[in-house]
């Protein structure tokens, strides 16, 4: 089941264009050194300039699934009626420590249904991803996820669950990981108490 949560629409919202910034470069101060009165920043983030569509057209596509196992010791019981639901968040920045030019910015989100058995739930969300990216040999991927207990849904909020019991953290493993090679099936487990 895939699904948009509030910060992808938002991330989806601010995407950056990189034909607008071809058309007009945007720079953003990011400090003036020592000297605050300075009329011109020492340091800006480009983010774009005459060369950023040109480096575009350089841009290698990345493509595999991430995947995330959960293994979840059940404490809180699931009510009649109510489910566990997982979901894995990757995101990054394509991003030039040279130029400081950010290329790309990507976020994406998957959620999957749980299942319970006794005390024990299973729950695993999936992203198969195609990136197209013009620094993905040095950008990093920052992922983590949530795990949700939820409620049966009622005729208030139709077809809206009401978490019951949540738990959000970064992957261990990777919170920080290079752009998997093309191709690659990238697998992390969690185990954990909800």
């Amino acid at each position: 089941m895939r699904k948009l949560s509030g910060i992808a629409l938002v991330a989806s919202a601010t995407a950056i264009s990189l034909t607008a910034f071809a058309q007009r470069p945007v720079r953003i101060p990011l400090g003036y050194g020592e000297n605050q009165n300075q009329e011109t920043p020492k340091y800006t983030l480009a983010l774009g300039d005459e060369n950023t569509a040109a480096a575009a057209a350089t841009a290698s596509t990345y493509t595999g699934t991430l995947i995330l196992n959960f293994t979840v010791r059940m404490v809180t019981p699931v009510p009649s009626g109510g489910g566990l639901f997982c979901s894995l968040n990757a995101s990054l920045s394509d991003f030039d420590l040279t130029t400081f030019t950010i290329y790309n910015s990507i976020f994406e989100t998957e959620t999957g249904t749980g299942t319970v058995s006794g005390s024990t739930g299973h729950c695993q969300a999936k992203i198969p991803y195609s990136w197209n990216l013009v620094q993905g040999s040095t950008d990093l991927v920052t992922m983590y996820c949530f795990l949700y207990l939820v409620g049966p849904s009622s005729s208030a909020a139709t077809a809206v669950r009401i978490p019951i019991r949540e738990s959000f953290r970064l992957v261990p493993g990777a919170t920080s990981i290079n752009v998997p090679p093309t191709g690659s099936i990238t697998t992390f487990s969690i185990s954990t108490i909800l």
